[in-house]
């Protein structure tokens, strides 16, 4: 297995960054400069990063790209009732933008089209020019794309993505929703900045499913991309997809169950050179001819050994592992593919994995820590690829802290299902939302990545959704052990099985409990601001949240009419951080749910940090 340390030095030995599209040359000369990783690489391993210099590169400039909402085929564009007759389902399709506050502006454009069958029309469509006609939107503004087909960048200008102290920040969602049939649900996300790296936890390739990676390329060059995908039994070979050349401007998608099949549960990682690239997987699950939901998998953040996967919604207690929400977890393992069929009898065991350390989850809900019965620790094998069931977790809003004794990639499934009556004799229709890790630091002192907002973005609100904000305290600590430690003097509460044993609240407290509980309450205090923006793109109010130190409480975005947008902005003086996302509901569709994760980048630093090097682009080791 790679340590950290190995994943260090394979982005090191890139050359890249997320907020530079391309290696700085000194033409005609023996050096050049090199532009240095901002990812903690030089804080952890100076020996990687010497002579460093800051450039200014005057005012940030960033892409942000948002993938083309779902297009239907044919099939999918009817649903069969109970008396097998064809019905025509009705399916809507969105993208917005939000360019909040003063100063700046974007430009739009599209990127070529995929090709395939578009749902409106039910005709054939070719690859080609992009149908969207480039424009610039000027700041402050809000702007809605009905009925996009393309896939849309915008490309920042004398503003970033989220800088707070300018009040400036820039984002936008893509939303498709299906009201009947194969691809009945929500499929919902944040839309994402290019990099040079994407994390995707999240999808499956088994009996029913479909998982399509696609590979967006915004930028002038072409852009190599490397893919490693990670499974239940550990690093899966990908045959003629493990190598993509991304054209400029355009993308490229596999369908991930055509190179590696049967598999239940899938990580992967997208390594993109000579371009900055966006990816997402788009999965779907059918039972039969009932759809249970789909939704599109976002990067998250990269491998650390504390994760934060906030806004994890639990609609109804589930006892049925199979059917709750799960917690994704894998040790990423960059070593070789190999089979146990090539392997000899003693090889046989390394192949299979060895335990590489163990993993905890802990769930943080309004009154606490909600404890897991028999699920709060589990054993890692590198590369393996495992889900956490939430089995007996009471109905509500959650973060989830997962911590490890190695590095680990982390996400979430949120499960929710229709009504009885929403069902037909073929089964009862269901939606699912993958939520990402939010995006972390590193501590100078530690490879523990500490998940932080105080680099905030913004969260776009779809149109015609129902919304609610979830954000956690979480504490404040730079190690793994600080954080830790302030996670165990959260109160419990515990989860129950299906008899209700175990479940231990109010009345079965003791007294040392009651006055620990009474303690926590009270240390509450203000630790963000909650601004809410109108169709404008100009502020319409401001709210509080007040929490103590592992508590997650929701706001309604309802109680703000004309909302749009949001962004939540921490306080100073307070000890602790706060992470959050947006969960919705399309109230047209029972049962539908997609989650909006803000996206934190470093690409609004106005400088980049370079290093003189005889090898541009080459590894300095």
């Amino acid at each position: 297995m790679r340590s950290q340390d190995d994943i260090d030095r394979r982005r090191a030995r890139r050359g890249t960054v997320s907020s530079v599209l391309a290696a700085l040359v000194v033409v005609g000369a023996s050096a050049a400069l090199v532009v240095a990783p901002l990812d903690g690489v030089s804080a952890r391993r100076p020996d990687v990063a010497r002579g460093l210099t800051q450039v200014d590169i005057g005012s940030p400039s960033s892409m942000v790209v948002c993938p083309e909402p779902v297009r239907l085929t044919q099939q999918q564009s009817v649903m069969v009732d109970d008396t097998l007759a064809e019905q025509q389902v009705s399916s809507s399709r969105q993208v917005r933008l939000g360019v909040l506050g003063r100063g700046g502006g974007v430009a739009v454009s599209g990127l070529v089209p995929r090709g395939g069958v578009d749902d409106d029309s039910g005709s054939a469509q070719v690859a080609g020019a992009p149908s969207l006609t480039a424009h610039d939107v000027d700041a402050p503004a809000v702007r809605d794309f009905p009925g996009i087909a393309d896939a849309l960048v915008a490309v920042t200008s004398g503003r970033g993505v989220a800088q707070s102290a300018e009040g400036q920040w820039t984002a936008a969602s893509v939303l498709t929703s299906v009201d009947g049939g194969d691809r009945r649900g929500t499929v919902g996300a944040p839309c994402q900045v290019a990099s040079s790296e994407q994390w995707l936890v999240g999808g499956s390739t088994q009996l029913g499913a479909s998982s399509a990676l696609r590979v967006m390329n915004p930028s002038v060059t072409a852009a190599t991309v490397t893919v490693t995908m990670w499974g239940p039994s550990g690093r899966v070979g990908l045959p003629g997809a493990e190598s993509l050349l991304v054209p400029p401007g355009e993308q490229v998608e596999v369908l991930l169950e055509g190179v590696a099949a049967q598999q239940r549960r899938v990580a992967v990682h997208v390594a993109a050179a000579g371009a900055l690239v966006t990816a997402v997987i788009e999965h779907s699950e059918l039972d039969g001819i009932t759809s249970l939901g789909g939704d599109l998998v976002v990067p998250g953040a990269s491998p650390q050994q504390v994760q934060v996967v906030p806004g994890v919604v639990v609609r109804d207690r589930v006892d049925d592992a199979e059917r709750a929400s799960v917690v994704r977890v894998v040790a990423p393992d960059f070593s070789p593919v190999a089979s146990l069929a090539q392997a000899s009898e003693e090889d046989a065991a390394q192949v299979a994995g060895d335990v590489v350390g163990q993993v905890r989850v802990t769930l943080l809900g309004p009154d606490g820590h909600v404890v897991l019965l028999g699920a709060t620790a589990h054993d890692l094998v590198a590369g393996q690829v495992i889900d956490v069931p939430l089995t007996g977790v009471p109905a509500g809003e959650y973060s989830v802290v997962v911590d490890a004794d190695v590095p680990v990639l982390a996400g979430a499934r949120v499960n929710d299902q229709a009504p009885d009556d929403v069902g037909s004799r073929f089964g009862t229709p269901s939606d699912f939302a993958w939520v990402p890790a939010a995006v972390g630091t590193v501590s100078a002192e530690s490879s523990v990545g500490v998940p932080f907002v105080s680099a905030t973005s913004a969260v776009v609100l779809p149109l015609g959704v129902d919304a609610t904000l979830v954000a956690t305290r979480l504490p404040g600590g730079s190690t793994q052990a600080e954080v830790v430690s302030e996670l165990d003097a959260v109160p419990n509460v515990y989860a129950s099985d299906e008899s209700g044993e175990g479940d231990k609240q109010g009345d079965s407290w003791t007294e040392e409990e009651q006055t620990a509980r009474e303690a926590w309450v009270v240390a509450s205090e203000a630790v963000a601001d909650v601004l809410v923006f109108d169709e404008q793109g100009g502020q319409l109010t401001q709210r509080t949240l007040t929490l103590s130190v592992g508590q997650t409480n929701s706001l309604n975005m309802g109680e703000f009419s004309g909302a749009s947008a949001v962004v939540v902005v921490p306080r100073d003086g307070h000890d602790g951080v706060v992470s959050w996302s947006v969960v919705t509901a399309d109230p047209e569709i029972p049962g539908s749910l997609s989650v909006f994760a803000p996206h934190v980048s470093a690409a609004d630093a106005p400088f980049v940090t370079v290093e003189r090097s005889v090898r541009a682009g080459l590894p300095t080791e």
